[in-house]
């Protein structure tokens, strides 16, 4: 597919997607994540999303999630 076609939904897309490294630091951030109630807004890009976004009800689990998924190389995850 068409790169420029990802880029259009990730862009567009109605919910919040953020592009995280692997220490967690923000790499990208659609309209929709920039928009949410952290103060970020357009400085969310380079910060580290676990301190922007710490006001979460399930910051820990999140933040345990995404270090497993860094050690082991993929994400492990099942949805209901």
């Amino acid at each position: 597919m068409d790169p420029s076609l990802y880029a259009a939904i990730f862009k567009e897309f109605p919910l919040g997607l953020v592009v995280l490294d692997g220490k967690g630091l923000v790499l990208d951030a659609n309209a929709a994540a920039r928009d949410l109630p952290t103060g970020a807004g357009d400085a969310l890009v380079g910060q580290d999303f676990f301190n922007v976004f710490d006001g979460l009800e399930d910051i820990d689990q999140i933040r345990d999630r995404f270090l497993v998924a860094t050690r082991d190389g993929r994400i492990q995850e099942c949805f209901d």
